[in-house]
């Protein structure tokens, strides 16, 4: 079998980040969990009546700065966020099963489902740990629908103000020592005692947090769909103390929680926001450096809301859709004053030069629904999306709300191929002869053609002297943002003594590609 390779856009595979370091261990075995249990006590972390460890499956680990399988290929996550946020999505019911549909329908291949702390734990006092088994059900049937549709899943913890129960709740058990949210609040605030509080204390937030999340996992242990969890939303603090403190504290408090989730051996993907949150990744505030995992299964994640600012009852309006401007916010330019849009660049492309072993992904961004072709809002969506691709992150996640608009499938639209005529005719003369055509690969959306492709033909045929064979070779060119289309030349070798007959050819695209048709080549030699 022959086939040729090609990386993004038709080009050679350029630059990659760890290709040929990979994760030990993709199923959490007994092996690692009788590991970890020998230095672990895990007393500390889970409550008497906690069930015995057991194994948790993933269908996905970091390998490097890339997510893959377990065969090794790379997979790239794009959805949505879901569930308890954000509110109003269109053409979502609240019905999990017809939602878990209409998100496969729409073309993506993950969600990040959100739910809220406040909604799940109703604990009285911080000595007291009790659940709110509704909601714990409505998570469960949540994940249950999005995976039988094929969805990989990563829940995603919010604490949140805007709902009062779930405030409420977690003013009870934390106190507005631990949660200084008000009313209204989206994002986590979080008090200094939650940052600077070991788990192992077990009045503490983090012991609470922890709980919770072994609580989560043992729900979810036999679904390897679930492929990660997103820790806590938009950490940050309420006081003065030095965001390097906070940082350093918050690392130490992932590390507890992983120690507690691998000690029942739940090895899944871990998403990690930092703390402070608006400290990004650099620019004076706080410098970063990632957790570092003993497993190197951690993402660092990214919220895009750069050049757009928030509309009310429309969502989100984009100041410009302007390639380098993104660009510019994603490094460290900052941008111009006086614009209702924020200047403050991130410094996430210094982080991932910096750090280039490290997974980075955009955990949410701000999807300008209402938008229309071609307008602003439009290249915002277009641009963001191809600036993700171009810094070889491992997905990016939709978030919006409150109003209408269309969804770009921009990884798993539908691929065909086609060729510029599906039959040749030859009548070789004494020698051999090489007849060349072209193979068109067409997408519904320019951006799919960044994925790595590769071209296979089931030609049994490798000598030329008994058949045809059957070559491709890329044309090298690097197509518009607005194109929609590769062309590969294809070359029909066809010896002298080649036998009168027809041969066919299945041409299709090889595991992983994202290319979900066949196409066939008809050879008639007389």
């Amino acid at each position: 079998m022959l086939f040729l390779e090609f990386g993004e856009y038709g080009e050679p595979s350029g630059r990659r980040r760890a290709m040929n370091r990979s994760l030990p261990i993709i199923i959490a075995g007994l092996s690692m969990t009788l590991l970890l249990a020998s230095v672990i006590s895990m007393d500390t972390f889970s409550p008497p009546d906690s069930p015995s460890v057991h194994p948790t499956l993933s269908a996905l680990h970091v390998d490097g700065a890339r997510i893959v399988d377990a065969n090794g290929h790379e997979v790239t996550l794009v959805g949505l966020n879901y569930g308890d946020h954000p509110v109003n999505v269109p053409a979502l019911t609240g019905d999990p099963v017809v939602d878990a549909s209409k998100i496969k329908g729409m073309g993506f291949n993950a969600v990040r489902l959100v739910t809220e702390w406040g909604a799940l734990e109703n604990s009285s006092s911080p000595s007291d740990i009790s659940y709110n088994e509704g909601n714990l059900t409505l998570l469960s049937r949540r994940v249950d629908a999005l995976t039988s549709q094929g969805l990989y899943v990563i829940i995603k913890l919010h604490a949140d103000a805007d709902k009062s129960y779930d405030y409420q709740n977690l003013l009870r058990f934390l106190g507005t020592s631990q949660y200084c949210n008000v009313k209204g609040d989206y994002i986590s605030k979080m008090g200094d005692k939650f940052f600077l509080t070991n788990s192992t204390v077990k009045t503490s937030s983090f012991y609470h947090l922890t709980q919770l999340w072994l609580r989560i996992s043992r729900m979810t242990a036999n679904n390897p769909l679930v492929v990660g969890y997103d820790f806590f939303n938009e950490p940050t603090n309420c006081s003065t103390t030095p965001p390097s403190a906070i940082r350093a504290a918050w690392h130490s408090r992932i590390g507890e929680l992983l120690r507690a989730l691998r000690g029942q051996g739940d090895n899944r993907m871990a998403y990690i926001q930092e703390a402070p949150f608006f400290g990004y990744y650099g620019g004076g505030k706080v410098l970063y450096t990632p957790y570092s995992d003993p497993l190197s299964n951690t993402v660092s994640s990214i919220h895009w809301y750069r050049d757009e600012y928030a509309v009310p009852l429309r969502s989100w309006q984009a100041c410009s859709g302007d390639l380098q401007t993104l660009t510019n916010y994603y490094s460290n330019v900052t941008g111009p004053s006086g614009s209702l849009c924020s200047n403050v660049p991130l410094w996430a492309y210094q982080a991932q030069e910096n750090f280039t072993n490290q997974a980075f992904d955009i955990g949410e961004f701000g999807a300008n629904w209402g938008n229309n072709p071609g307008d602003v809002d439009d290249q915002w969506i277009n641009n963001s999306t191809l600036l993700f691709r171009e810094q070889h992150l491992t997905g990016w996640f939709y978030w919006s709300s409150s109003s209408t608009g269309t969804w770009i499938p921009d990884l798993t639209g539908t691929f065909t191929l086609a060729l510029s005529q599906g039959s040749l005719t030859l009548n070789p003369a004494t020698g051999p002869i090489m007849v060349n055509m072209t193979l068109t690969l067409t997408t519904t959306h320019p951006f799919t053609n960044t994925t790595m492709t590769k071209l296979e033909s089931n030609d049994t045929f490798t000598d030329s002297t008994i058949g045809p064979v059957i070559q491709f070779t890329p044309t090298i060119t690097r197509p518009a943002p607005t194109g929609r289309s590769v062309n590969v030349t294809v070359s029909v070798l066809i010896g002298a003594t080649t036998p009168s007959k027809t041969y066919k050819f299945v041409i299709s695209g090889s595991t992983g590609s994202g290319l979900t048709d066949t196409t066939v080549l008809t050879v008639t030699v007389t």
